[in-house]
């Protein structure tokens, strides 16, 4: 009876399970479809480059959507089985509702052990590859990817606009900032050329109305404000010809953003060690300087202090004041080494809290398979009266909360205002503690 009820769930859940996969899918890509088409429309990018940048993408919005489909899937299930009276006649035939509940949580696992795998292989290649790509769109048309009320990082210098004309490619409101704190307005702009040269771009853009407002040298508190008629503005952007970029947390597999952590961490213990060393160091110049000043001062009273010298050396009263001045200098060197060591012992680590949480978050994700089981079956039964319609829509509302809290971890570990696993978890955790909330509910009834 029981291996039947398995093989009965399985049976309503897997299909919904695509159902709901192909839907989130198919919802989320045609946002890309409608950027793509423009990238080829408007930026002139090539049609081929746009479409490999589409497929590359496909593993992005899939790491989104295999959880997600997974609450559809519930509902649907649980819901369609209410509305007929199954859970009720399988209660009445003495099958706990634990047991019923029990097939759901077992597709959860098999998600779950899924997504990591996908987690772990697929996804790193489609972001390493969309990322590569778009390197090559970028050196075909710099302009290509860079839109009205986007804000790009060339050459360590930030530049937006406001508005585009479509034709014409003419940007209006452009604003463009310097690391030293200048700031360049110009009322239209226009990008003109890109030249190589060894392993940088250099890009120039023709400003039109422009206005600098700049530091005065002379006066560091104040603003100089220069204007001119038309300047050509050109930024230096570091860039490798053959293509390759550099491997970052969203492109590494889990084994290899591990290693990276842990050599970051093997660099910290090193820092510490390097730290201790030069503690020590000035630790023993500062026990010499000391003793040779007691020399000093140990010797006859009857000799003014300022005309004491060390026995069997020359006479010289500058010594004991720079040996003094040597002892204050030495003794701040020691402190400094203390705190950094203090500093670098509570760290947890040299590794940047982007790694950290996207490290916790190749596991978070994937979590989240077993966690919206917890909460689509409940809601499943919940929602019998009014079929799939309010199905749907508690689905999207726990969906909606998840990705809100999965975003906003994102970007509070990222600034450091809060702990890096603690935000990779917080989505998992907090729709998890109201899944188990509603289960215990029904189990009660």
């Amino acid at each position: 009876m029981m291996k039947i009820l398995t093989k009965y769930m399985l049976r309503s859940l897997i299909p919904n399970y695509f159902v709901g996969l192909a839907f989130f899918t198919i919802l989320l890509l045609v946002n890309e479809v409608f950027r793509m088409v423009a990238l080829v429309i408007e930026r002139n990018a090539s049609p081929d480059h746009v479409m490999q940048l589409f497929v590359f993408t496909i593993p992005y919005v899939l790491a989104l959507t295999i959880p997600m489909a997974v609450i559809i899937a519930s509902i649907l299930t649980f819901g369609r089985m209410s509305n007929e009276n199954e859970i009720v006649a399988l209660r009445g035939s003495g099958i706990s509702l634990r047991r019923i509940i029990w097939p759901n949580f077992f597709f959860g696992l098999a998600l779950l052990a899924l997504a990591l795998l996908f987690y772990d292989t697929v996804l790193p290649w489609g972001n390493y590859r969309y990322v590569r790509m778009r390197r090559i769109v970028f050196m075909g048309d710099p302009m290509a990817d860079f839109g009205p009320n986007q804000l790009i990082d060339i050459g360590g210098q930030t530049i937006h606009y406001d508005r585009e004309d479509p034709g014409t490619k003419l940007m209006h409101d452009v604003y463009i900032t310097h690391p030293d704190g200048t700031i360049i307005f110009a009322k239209e702009g226009e990008f003109v050329d890109r030249v190589f040269f060894r392993d940088k771009m250099l890009l120039s853009f023709r400003l039109r109305g422009v206005t600098i407002d700049e530091n005065d040298r002379k006066k560091p508190t104040e603003f100089l404000c220069t204007q001119a008629p038309v300047i050509i503005q050109t930024f230096s952007h570091n860039f490798d010809l053959s293509g390759e970029v550099a491997k970052t947390a969203s492109t590494m597999s889990i084994r290899e953003l591990y290693a990276k952590i842990k050599r970051d961490n093997e660099g910290r213990v090193k820092l510490i060690q390097e730290a201790v060393e030069k503690r020590e160091m000035f630790r023993t110049e500062l026990d010499k300087e000391r003793k040779f000043l007691e020399e000093i001062y140990n010797q006859d009273p009857s000799v003014p202090q300022n005309q004491r010298v060390r026995p069997g050396r020359a006479q010289d009263p500058a010594e004991r004041e720079n040996s003094e001045r040597r002892i204050a200098e030495l003794d701040a060197q020691v402190q400094n080494q203390e705190s950094r060591i203090g500093q670098l012992r509570q760290s947890k680590g040299s590794s940047t809290p982007e790694d950290l949480y996207e490290f916790q978050k190749k596991f978070a994700l994937p979590f989240a398979c077993l966690v919206f089981t917890m909460v689509g079956a409940p809601m499943g039964m919940f929602s019998r009266r009014s079929g799939k319609s309010l199905g749907f829509g508690y689905a999207v509302v726990i969906l909606v909360i998840y990705y809100v809290l999965l975003t906003l971890g994102q970007g509070w570990a990222i600034s450091e205002r809060v702990n890096p696993v603690f935000s990779a978890w917080m989505p998992d955790i907090f729709i998890g503690t109201i899944g188990i909330i509603l289960v215990l509910k029904k189990l009660r009834e």
